[in-house]
């Protein structure tokens, strides 16, 4: 009982770690476009 308790304790800190890490590779991806013309990226 204790073991399974921990083990979706563990779970639930990894989902929400995997999550904001997807959000602040987002974050990082947008910033890093930003300064780049918004004209040349729809031409390419």
């Amino acid at each position: 009982m204790k073991k399974s308790k921990l083990f979706a304790t563990l779970a639930t800190m990894l989902s929400s770690f995997a999550f904001m890490f997807t959000v602040y590779s987002g974050c990082v991806m947008w910033v890093l476009r930003e300064p780049k013309m918004p004209e040349s990226m729809l031409e390419e």
